[in-house]
């Protein structure tokens, strides 16, 4: 089955491209690196943000035991609709679309959080994020278990 192609703002294209500069600062190997990174930043920040102007990515670069696991995690912590990790192609169009939309507002989260001192300690800032949201203590109603048990019922 061929699924839509995923989206990404055109207008953070220059964003994208400095988050994987490995001749500079860049962290990220791909393009797909940044932007599930940011789709996860853009989940626990709690906000979206809707584009039309549009880049496209392959989605048969993105890792189905991974990628589409933790996409299906956020979606449903996101949306509660168990119905969106059907894999018809109306439910992976409307999962994709609000993924798509937190990766957009958290783009620009990552770059800032990346590249906040100096662009030379990017790494160090990047693991510092990491380091933030692991010692962070957020209760939420709805855990990884459920939703595991959920997705693999």
């Amino acid at each position: 089955m061929v699924r839509r192609r995923i989206r990404r703002p055109k207008k953070y294209d220059e964003l994208y491209k400095e988050l994987t500069d490995q001749d500079e600062y860049g962290i990220f190997e791909t393009y797909k690196d940044v932007f599930m990174n940011a789709g996860i930043l853009g989940y626990l920040h709690g906000e979206r943000e809707e584009f039309n102007n549009a880049e496209q990515m392959n989605w048969s670069v993105f890792n189905l035991d991974t990628d589409e696991a933790v996409i299906n995690m956020v979606v449903y912590g996101s949306e509660g609709d168990d119905q969106l990790l059907n894999n018809d192609d109306d439910n992976f169009s409307k999962k994709m679309t609000v993924f798509e939309e937190y990766a957009a507002n958290g783009v620009n989260l990552l770059y800032d959080e990346v590249f906040k001192d100096r662009k030379s300690t990017s790494i160090n800032n990047y693991q510092e994020l990491i380091m933030s949201y692991q010692n962070e203590k957020k209760e939420s109603t709805t855990s990884v278990k459920d939703i595991k048990d959920l997705y693999f019922y």
